[in-house]
């Protein structure tokens, strides 16, 4: 997050931290729903507004929030990667159906072609 110290980061108004701010709102809908959240992602933003995406485990302990947060940003863009390369392949693999049957049509017109085809005296 870039503060110094914790005791920096205690100064920041947490709301100051989500990059959208609505969804701290959900955030604490969500636990205060099940008064414990695992896995919550969300992106936070740095102290010089960078963007990092965080997976926050948290419970509530006599209406106090406790918990931590994990830096996924890794992982949310090799996930991302993933994704495209998929889509990638997908594509790849749709033009190659085509050209096959591409092929196979032109295969299937030389074959009648050659067998139509008047034999030559020789």
């Amino acid at each position: 997050m870039e503060y110094s110290s914790i005791e920096e980061l205690m100064t920041v108004n947490v709301r100051d931290i989500y990059a959208v701010r609505e969804i701290r709102d959900e955030f604490l809908r969500v636990l205060k729903e099940r008064n414990e959240v695992a896995g919550f992602r969300v992106e936070f933003v740095s102290k010089t507004r960078k963007s990092i995406m965080v997976s926050i485990n948290a419970w509530l302990e006599n209406d106090l929030v406790s918990g931590f947060y994990t830096d996924i940003s890794e992982k949310v863009r090799a996930e991302q990667k993933l994704i495209d390369l998929n889509k990638e392949l997908r594509d790849i693999n749709e033009k190659v159906s085509i050209i096959n049957t591409e092929l196979q049509n032109s295969e299937a017109l030389k074959k009648a072609l050659l067998n139509n085809l008047p034999i030559w005296p020789g």
